[in-house]
């Protein structure tokens, strides 16, 4: 049985503003589990691998990311299947928030290798899947950067359905690898079991987390993603990609009233906040997850 739960979409008011709903998918992974949405997908993603006769599964970590985490807590859940995380050995130190995400999938059964020579994403992932090919042949899967599952955009349009996100007038969220802004742009545009009866068109707003040198490129790829690029995108759906001018790595110290990344979410609160009056009322800002700092 899938354990992960349903999350609420609750109303807060913001001063001198005025109100805003929150979906809160920071909710849907019970503890031990990270906060964050994308473990839907993951979830289902390790399941389905470890059908088709995988036995390990594999993560290169960053400093932020909570993904391996997640892969840690689908495993120990699915049981039967490894995870092993690969971390940059940095001179410096670990930094403190990824040593804590350390403490996390370790205490959840996962096996930490450090990567002595860090380099870039691409160089790592070659080193981690010569590895991995080296000790467990082919039953070992290097996990993809961003984890973008298939079916974690599934899961984020079943959450569309089931909160009946068709009567705001716009969906707001920060977009990283946009696998979850693509799962809200499908989950606008189609009707599953009659739970959702589009009547207007909704604006979807996909924020930046970093900037990206070519924004229209990624605006393709979610809507290729959502399925709109092969015709199943309605006129129900108007998606418009906000770029920014943060980095990957910057910290909003913005604090909204609900729990909220710092290096995710946050960037994209902002933004909504300093727009509020320019956007369609209701606003739904979809929260994906909340951590982002040292307990």
């Amino acid at each position: 049985m899938n354990p992960l739960l349903d999350t609420p979409a609750e109303e807060y008011q913001l001063p001198g503003l005025g109100p805003i709903w929150v979906k809160r998918e920071d909710l849907c992974c019970p503890s031990p589990g990270p906060p964050f949405s994308k473990i839907r997908g993951v979830y289902r993603g390790i399941a389905k691998l470890k059908s088709e006769g995988t036995k390990v599964v594999s993560y290169v970590e960053s400093k932020i990311s909570m993904a391996s985490w997640g892969v840690a807590w689908a495993c120990k859940q699915i049981g039967g299947i490894r995870a092993v995380i690969f971390m940059p050995n940095y001179k410096d130190g670990t930094p403190p928030l990824l040593e804590y995400h350390r403490q996390q999938w370790e205490a959840l059964g996962a096996e930490t290798r450090l990567m002595q020579k860090p380099s870039r994403g691409q160089i790592n992932a070659h080193r981690a899947k010569k590895e991995l090919k080296e000790d467990f042949g082919d039953k070992a899967v290097l996990l993809p950067m961003g984890l973008p599952f298939t079916e974690t955009q599934e899961e984020t349009a079943v959450q569309i359905h089931k909160s009946n996100s068709a009567r705001f007038g716009c969906v707001t969220v920060c977009v990283g690898s946009g696998v979850i802004c693509s799962g809200i742009v499908r989950g606008l545009s189609e009707s599953v079991g009659g739970l959702v009866s589009l009547r207007k068109p909704v604006k979807v707003y996909g924020i930046a987390i970093r900037r990206f040198d070519h924004p229209g490129k990624k605006r393709t790829e979610i809507l290729t993603r959502s399925g709109a690029m092969g015709g199943l995108l309605f006129p129900s759906v108007d998606f418009k990609f906000i770029n920014t001018d943060y980095e990957y790595l910057d910290f909003e110290s913005m604090e909204p009233p609900f729990p909220c990344n710092p290096f995710y979410d946050r960037k994209a609160f902002r933004w909504v906040v300093e727009n509020y009056y320019k956007l369609e009322q209701p606003i739904l800002f979809w929260n994906i997850g909340s951590g982002g700092v040292v307990p």
